[in-house]
């Protein structure tokens, strides 16, 4: 853990020369007012989770009005809110709520969608429902074959992935069985979001955790296990039918910048929603 947060660090900090924008830490921003960043790129970065919808909000964005949004690959949510906070990014990604810790900071948050928390498998596997409980004793190694007789191989998330973090939430006995699952090296771990659709594909009888959109970005080859018998579509997922769900937010510390309020703005209207909508995602009233 203590690796991975200092690569956090370097690929946050490293967000200081990419956007374009300077420091000063004896003098530390006002929250009354925006701060100052480069003119030349506008780069907002954080959470694997939020970038195929936001990437594809920036694409249509930058067809509307010329003007390029730089989404880099993901630093997570963590280097998002390590980079807002010290005046390296102006516009982060995060895919789960701030700390106590982050909100006396001065950080806020601006949700725009939410996505569908999946279990996903390549499309050769015959099973296509899944009870909590079942997902459960897979994860614990205790259910082990798919219905075919085929051994069931699992792509695991980190312990504090926060699509975990909402599972911890909602199945009794998850958090326990991914951490032991983890410290006896039992899976397969994906520590970000885009390495699990590979994992899975490269994976034959496997399952792993992601989301909505990856499944929307590889309908042809996965696809989304039922949970209870609830299919996790947009429908099931904005009337809470299918809880298994997360939040996409935008952050930012202070006031926001004239561009980050623009593109904020776009990502909220009528077209963003339904742009957000084609991504399997449903668009967050404000």
């Amino acid at each position: 853990m203590f690796g991975r947060r200092i690569t956090i660090c370097i690929l946050a900090f490293g967000l200081i020369s990419l956007a374009g924008c300077t420091t000063n830490q004896s003098k530390p921003a006002q929250p009354s007012a925006a701060r100052a960043f480069s003119t030349e790129r506008f780069v907002i970065a954080g959470s694997g989770t939020n970038l195929p919808v936001t990437m594809k909000l920036a694409e249509a964005y930058k067809t509307k009005f010329g003007l390029a949004v730089e989404i880099p690959p993901s630093i997570g949510t963590d280097g998002a809110t390590i980079a807002l906070d010290s005046g390296a990014l102006e516009l982060g990604l995060i895919s789960r709520p701030l700390t106590p810790s982050e909100i006396e900071k001065g950080l806020k948050t601006i949700p725009y969608a939410k996505v569908g928390i999946v279990f996903a498998t390549p499309v050769a596997v015959p099973d296509t429902n899944m009870t909590a409980g079942e997902l459960l004793k897979i994860h614990q190694g205790i259910k082990n074959t798919w219905s075919n007789g085929k051994p069931i191989f699992v792509i695991t998330r980190e312990k504090h992935d926060s699509s975990n973090q909402v599972l911890y939430q909602l199945i009794p006995g998850w958090k326990e069985a991914i951490f032991r699952s983890i410290d006896e090296k039992r899976w397969q771990i994906a520590y970000k979001d885009a390495e699990v659709p590979r994992a899975l594909l490269n994976t034959a009888w496997s399952v792993g955790l992601t989301d909505t959109t990856e499944i929307i970005l590889h309908k042809n080859t996965l696809k989304p296990l039922r949970i209870n018998g609830v299919l996790p579509d947009p429908a099931n997922i904005a009337n809470g039918a299918y809880p298994f769900s997360k939040e996409l937010s935008f952050a930012y510390k202070g006031v926001l910048t004239d561009r980050a309020k623009k593109f904020v703005e776009y990502v909220k209207s009528e077209e963003g929603k339904a742009i957000i909508a084609t991504m399997g995602a449903v668009p967050v009233a404000e």
